[in-house]
């Protein structure tokens, strides 16, 4: 549930590039397995736990390191929507739209007809989760977004 990408430049580095290539927006993806974290298991996880939940210890903290040491101004127990804000933060600044895209529900890899995460009636799609999750996010958004969003010139 962590922007890929970050273990190898910083967030400033790579909106700079897809910049560079004459691009103005992002689709920035999330999972509703982050929001059900947040709101029923009482609050976000940090990305170290993230990633060694998923990488194991050994490989999860090699990346977390590496992602610490090109985004330095993040703090050791950063969070995944931490992560999320501070790259719409950047995309902001460097004039480049994002698109809130909820990829999937059950955070992984994807995407394949048997992963569980099509639409309706798919193993981890629950209707009900859903609707909060892009609630919280737009609610999210709209809460965290001090700056007013114009169009790039």
């Amino acid at each position: 549930m962590v922007p890929e990408g970050l273990q190898y430049a910083s967030i400033p580095a790579l909106v700079g590039k897809i910049k560079s290539v004459g691009m103005n927006a992002i689709r920035l993806t999330w999972a509703v397995e982050m929001v059900d974290d947040i709101l029923d298991n009482g609050g976000d996880v940090e990305i170290k736990t993230a990633f060694t939940t998923v990488l194991g210890v050994q490989n999860g903290t090699k990346v977390f390191d590496a992602v610490m040491k090109n985004n330095p101004t993040f703090a050791p127990n950063v969070t995944r929507l931490q992560v999320f804000d501070a790259i719409a933060q950047e995309c902001a600044h460097q004039q480049i739209y994002v698109h809130l895209d909820n990829h999937v529900s059950k955070a992984g890899w994807c995407c394949s007809g048997d992963d569980g995460n099509a639409w309706f009636g798919d193993k981890y799609f629950d209707t009900t989760k859903w609707e909060r999750a892009l609630g919280y996010m737009a609610d999210h958004v709209s809460i965290e977004n001090t700056r007013e969003w114009n169009m790039p010139d």
